[in-house]
């Protein structure tokens, strides 16, 4: 059984990504376009933070089926999203086609992210790709389905007008109950 997120010891990684928070694992993450007969979606695939090596190359990646491609994601504010079968971690760079008559899928980004929570109700990552960074919180819904909130980030302390606290609460998604 996987468990809760363990913090690991800081990594250039990790303080490159968020030199205030030096502390948490920065985990790969990548969108890939999946094509299929019944249309496009777009799956979303993060390194596991619960496993005891989430970079290890047999280690499975969580992954959410997105609606909409990550260039909408701070528009659409929340997006209901599904919970998928882990994937495998080649997923991250693979590009083609999909074995079992499955569909194409194409890398469209890839990124960092840093794991603030990671619960069974509750996940909460920094997103950093190209073209988006972002606060994401996910809350699950039921069964599979998650609602999804994503907040663009700001630069710096310096760039929220109040400050770091407002700031900061300006990054909180509320998040609707169902």
């Amino acid at each position: 059984m996987i468990g809760p997120v363990s913090r690991q010891p800081p990594t250039l990684a990790n303080r490159l990504l968020s030199p205030e928070k030096p502390d948490m694992l920065a985990l790969r993450t990548a969108i890939i376009e999946h094509t299929t007969a019944d249309g496009v979606h777009y799956d979303w695939l993060i390194e596991d933070p619960r496993l005891p090596d989430p970079h290890a190359v047999n280690a499975r990646l969580s992954t959410f089926r997105v609606p909409k491609p990550p260039t909408q994601w701070s528009t659409s504010n929340t997006l209901v999203i599904k919970a998928l079968p882990p994937h495998r971690r080649a997923y991250l760079t693979w590009q083609g086609r999909v074995s079992g008559d499955r569909g194409r899928v194409r890398r469209i980004a890839d990124g960092k992210c840093l794991t603030t929570l990671w619960s069974t109700d509750r996940i909460v990552l920094i997103v950093q790709m190209q073209g988006l960074s972002c606060n994401a919180e996910l809350r699950r819904l039921g069964n599979n389905d998650w609602q999804a909130c994503f907040t663009p980030r700001l630069r710096s302390a310096q760039a929220h007008p109040a400050g770091p606290a407002a700031r900061d609460a300006s990054m909180r998604c509320s998040v609707a109950d169902r």
